[in-house]
């Protein structure tokens, strides 16, 4: 059972979403080296939040959710993914 602790990521990680660019599906992928509250967010470049993906409580290790684009323009979109102790942005397009 020692060998679950090696499994679990060593830092907190925001992925390259994929596919990128994407239409209108795309998949995006976190790591967390301790379970803790999670919130991931997509914001358009204006800072305008399009959409809550994640608002709760995740455990240790590695979580990828689905994002859905199909009511949003195409272009150039952040998502942002927030801890207690970290928070990370990354930027997808979306093409239409």
């Amino acid at each position: 059972a020692g060998d679950a602790l090696a499994d679990l990521p060593d830092s907190y990680e925001l992925d390259q979403n994929y596919p990128n660019p994407f239409n209108p599906e795309t998949t995006i992928g976190f790591s967390l080296p301790e379970a803790g509250p999670v919130r991931l967010t997509v914001f358009d470049l204006l800072g305008r939040r399009v959409a809550v993906l994640a608002d709760g409580w995740f455990e240790a290790g590695r979580h990828a959710l689905p994002f859905d684009a199909r009511h949003l323009a195409g272009g150039a979109y952040l998502y942002r993914l927030r801890t207690p102790e970290r928070t990370l942005t990354r930027t997808m397009i979306l093409m239409k």
